[in-house]
């Protein structure tokens, strides 16, 4: 038998089943609407030929009215898959209408569709009038109850006209007339994407109808629904379109679920796939799907390992329990397998994984779904956290720092031995037997009181610093850390943390603070804290209006004297007596210092007036005076005090100690004793630092000028040399001797720079004048030297370096170095000596008769000649003692060849005894002062004895009259 005819008998039996003369049931294939089958009944009630009907449609056998009215029929079934109580119509072969009630699926028979019509309750209608009427009110019947949302449009302007009470709820309207009230003037619902609009407008002007669609609107409270519309158009006699039929099917939970599908479909493959563990699904011991986290972990792509061997990758090792796992789940086991296993990665390197899977069902058989995460790393992190604990527990035993663990109120859990030492106790042991709590260690209480408090806020104290008790009962003070540790939510937790002995520390901090503010030799007070007590009694003068203080500012005479000849321990145990008996002395009455070297400082603690303070210190002077036993040796000092009265409390503590230096550099000046500073001593000091600041820009300025005094040869009145000598032509205050500035310059370091300046200028003028004058140049040129340049390493090369540029003969100059050369510098006298003889220049001493250099010292020394100094000239005629003296001198350089000099000449009976005496050479005002080297050129080589008169004391007019050149 055929299908077709096999289908036919399935399906006519199927009509025949509703056999009965009231039930009528017609079967029609989808496809072609050709009618497959009939019940019994319509042949009775319409006298139907079945077997003649069959094959064709059942609008061409009467049955449907016209085409619209099935393809109404079959929209519903496709929107809702099958309707009940559809009105419907139908016409007899007798030419009667007749109506019922349809019921209506479609149905699925050998892959093809068929819509089963069951209709029952026909009645018949003598006039259509009478049919259409009953059929409009069994369709407005089923609209008004129908779930399904229905409207109809005008067709001119598509303005609402009629809708159910279903579409109504719908769109969130508490009945049809509010809806139609809403909708009044709008031409379409209120679609979220306004497109659909004019999409429906399009499909209905192209084919009549709007197939189904789904679409979301708005409600009228704002929020959103999702529907399936259906739409018609009802066309007139002259195919014009009368009006839109539509429906409109409630699917937001469906779609909603859609979407909800979709989105946990995303988040399932999203979370697959980024997965950072890997992800399989395993069946008979072979891949069936594998993210690519498993294959990053094997080195694979995932698609590589689909239909793979999972065995492929089992280390040897482990192969055996793998089996046993897969043979488990093959007999059916649902039990969820958790374990560890070595894979073997593409390069050859094993690794660790841990796997968590579970029983599911794949195609009808069992497999296995689960995680595998690489546990490599983190297993030798947990072998190498193991190692540091047990690295932690003998730190924890063997440190040098103690450490401990103890409960939050105190009892000790655990010390170390160095904690148990720190405290006092033989061991860790005897420590918490002995002590069960920490906290009657601590030396005040409520350290530990808010420490607790402190770690319960942020979880640990770090670097607290205070004392506790040891076991004997002595404190100590300790650098103490600590943290709260907590294995749980609801464990109170526990204290663990540090201790560091810190007594050291205090003690170096105590004695640094008392250097900062002591002398460590003296004990007294340091300049700092003095200056501090300074600044606090100046306070009280401008709050409280305290009487008059005294400064005082003392230094030690001839101390550089005993550390050169008794040691610097020496003078180191001079300070230190002296202290001693000065505070002795003064306690109660003065604030004592030592200011620095051997300067000490006074504050007067009561007000003093200046007879007050004169007698304090003469009373001081007298301290300082009495002699000292020294390793030894009795050492007499004294003092140069400076003072200075203080009754302003808005001066400043620098101008203090300025001002009472000066005054002390003033008694000094004098000799020793005090001097109370006064106005002029500021001023003479700020004059002197004018000078100084002046002083410094003089050599770059050019100010400074070599000028020359002739040396004379008393037997004939003959010029064999010239001394240069330094002027500084001051801008403000002219021309300035020496005497008014080389004591300045000398304290401002600049004195050398000076006497290398004329040493410069003096050779460059020397070394012209024997070109110029060769006959009547001087044989030699004398320059001073100072103490500092003459012991300086660097100067004997510099000379050398000077004298080869000038074409000087070395033997020709002559350096002049005063006799305190000999105190200054004897470490390095011989040695510079030999230096500068070596170089072939003369040496002469200046100013002979006038230091404290000794014979013994001076006869040693490689000297070719000596200058007599002015003091022993200026009263030669009538001081017989001078003579003698002059006379001593003359036969001493005699006697060791050296040359001799006479300074200071002015008068024709000091030249005469001179001469007499046995000094060969002088110079002086008797014959010319110090000129300016054009002056000096005109006297070498003179056009007249009358100019030469003339220029000598043209010269002499511009020089300052001075006893020293």
């Amino acid at each position: 038998m055929s299908a077709k005819v096999s289908t036919a008998s399935a399906l006519d039996q199927l009509a025949r089943l509703f056999a009965g003369p009231e039930t009528l049931v017609v079967i029609s294939r989808v496809r072609d609407q050709a009618v497959v089958a009939l019940s019994p009944g319509f042949a009775s009630k319409f006298g139907l030929d079945i077997e003649a009907a069959i094959g064709r449609t059942a609008v061409d056998i009467g049955l449907w009215r016209n085409q619209h009215q099935r393809d109404a029929v079959l929209h519903l079934l496709h929107q809702q898959g099958s309707t009940t109580g559809e009105p419907v119509s139908i016409r007899g072969p007798d030419g009667y209408d007749y109506d019922g009630l349809m019921s209506a699926a479609l149905i699925e028979h050998d892959g093809e569709s068929y819509l089963f019509a069951l209709i029952q309750d026909v009645r018949r209608y003598d006039s259509q009038l009478l049919a259409r009427t009953r059929e409009v009110d069994s369709f407005r019947t089923l609209i008004m109850e129908s779930e399904v949302g229905v409207y109809r449009r005008r067709g001119a302007d598509g303005a609402l006209l009629a809708a159910n009470p279903a579409l109504a709820r719908m769109l969130g309207y508490p009945g049809p007339e509010a809806l139609l009230e809403a909708c009044r003037g709008q031409t379409h619902f209120d679609y979220v994407d306004t497109a659909l609009a004019t999409g429906l407008d399009s499909s209905i002007a192209a084919l009549g109808l709007l197939p189904q669609r789904r679409a979301e609107l708005r409600r009228a409270d704002g929020r959103h629904v999702w529907v399936t519309e259906t739409a018609r158009a009802v066309a007139g006699e002259h195919h014009e379109v009368l009006h839109l039929e539509g429906t409109l099917v409630d699917i937001s939970v469906q779609v909603h679920a859609e979407q909800a599908l979709v989105q946990s479909e995303m988040l399932y493959r999203n979370l697959v796939e980024n997965s950072r563990d890997g992800v399989f699904l395993m069946q008979h011991g072979r891949i069936q799907f594998a993210n690519e986290a498993l294959g990053s972990i094997l080195g694979y792509h995932a698609s590589e390992l689909i239909g793979a061997s999972y065995f492929d990758w089992v280390a040897p090792e482990d192969l055996a329990a793998q089996a046993s796992r897969r043979t488990a789940r093959e007999s059916g086991s649902t039990d969820t397998q958790e374990y560890e296993i070595h894979l073997i990665r593409r390069d050859g390197s094993k690794c660790l994984c841990a796997v968590r899977a579970g029983a599911v069902q794949f195609r009808g058989e069992p497999a296995s779904i689960g995680t595998l995460r690489d546990v490599t790393e983190q297993r030798a992190q947990q072998r190498r956290l193991q190692a540091a604990e047990e690295r932690y527990r003998l730190l924890f035993k063997h440190a040098v720092l103690g450490m401990f663990q103890s409960t939050l109120d105190s009892t000790i859990i655990e010390v170390n031995d160095a904690m148990a030492h720190m405290f006092g106790y033989a061991s860790p042991e005897a420590m918490r037997s002995e002590l069960v709590s920490i906290a009657p260690c601590y030396v005040h209480p409520e350290v530990r009181a808010r420490a607790l408090a402190e770690i319960a806020r942020h979880g640990q104290v770090v670097g607290w610093d205070f004392e506790m008790y040891r076991r004997d009962g002595s404190r100590f003070h300790v650098l103490a850390s600590a943290r709260l540790v907590k294995h749980s939510e609801d464990d109170p937790g526990h204290l663990e943390g540090s201790l560091l002995d810190n007594s050291a520390r205090h003690l170096a901090e105590n004695e640094l603070k008392f250097q900062a503010h002591y002398d460590s030799l003296t004990q007294l007070p340091n300049r700092r804290s003095f200056e501090q007590a300074l600044a606090q009694a100046l306070q009280d003068l401008r709050t409280q209006r305290s009487g008059q203080r005294a400064v005082m500012l003392l230094d030690l005479d001839r101390f550089k004297l005993i550390n050169d000849s008794l040691g610097h321990l020496a003078g180191d145990e001079l300070l230190s007596k002296l202290a001693a008996r000065l505070r002795q002395e003064l306690a109660g009455r003065a604030l004592l210092a030592r200011y620095g070297g051997d300067e000490f400082a006074l504050l007067s603690l009561a007000t003093l007036d200046q007879n007050g303070a004169r007698t304090l210190a003469e009373r001081v002077r007298q301290i300082i005076a009495t002699p000292f036993q020294l390793q030894g040796h009795q050492v007499f000092s004294g003092a140069s005090i400076g003072i200075v009265l203080v009754d302003d409390g808005q001066m400043q503590p620098e101008a203090i100690m300025r001002d009472v230096d000066t005054a002390m550099f003033k008694a000094k000046s004098r000799g020793g004793g005090y001097a109370m500073f006064d106005r002029d001593m500021h001023d003479a000091a700020r004059e002197r630092l004018a000078l100084e600041t002046d002083l410094r820009f003089a050599l770059s300025r050019g100010e400074m000028q070599t000028v020359y005094q002739p040396v004379w040869t008393l037997a004939d009145r003959r010029i064999v040399g010239v001394e240069a000598l330094v002027r500084w032509q001051h801008p403000q205050r002219g021309l300035l001797s020496p005497a008014q500035f080389l004591t300045v310059a000398e304290d401002a370091g600049l004195l050398s720079a000076i006497d290398l300046l004329v040493l410069d200028q003096a050779l460059t003028q020397w070394h012209r004048w024997q070109q110029d004058y060769p006959q009547q140049a001087p044989d030699h040129l004398s320059v001073n030297i100072s103490d500092r340049l003459f012991t300086t390493p660097e100067f004997p090369t510099w000379l050398a370096d000077r004298l080869r540029q000038t074409a000087t003969p070395p033997g020709s100059l002559h350096l002049e170095i005063t006799e305190t050369v000999f105190r200054s510098a004897s470490g390095n006298l011989h040695d510079t000596l030999a230096r500068l003889k070596s170089l072939g220049v003369q040496l002469i001493v200046d100013d002979f008769g006038t230091g404290y250099s000794s014979l013994v010292s001076f006869s040693e020394a490689a000297f070719d000649g000596l200058k007599i100094d002015r003091g022993f000239i200026h009263d030669l005629e009538h001081n017989a003692r001078h003579r003698a003296i002059v006379r001593t001198i003359a036969q001493f350089a005699q006697d060791l060849g050296l040359s001799l000099v006479a300074e200071g000449v002015e008068t024709e009976a000091q030249a005469r005894i001179l001469y007499q005496a046995g000094c060969a050479c002088a110079q002086g005002y008797l014959y010319a002062p110090a000129l300016p080297a054009a002056a000096m050129s005109a006297l070498l080589c003179p056009p007249s004895t009358g100019e030469v008169s003339r220029l000598a004391h043209q010269g002499a007019a511009t020089q300052p009259k001075l006893t020293r050149s």
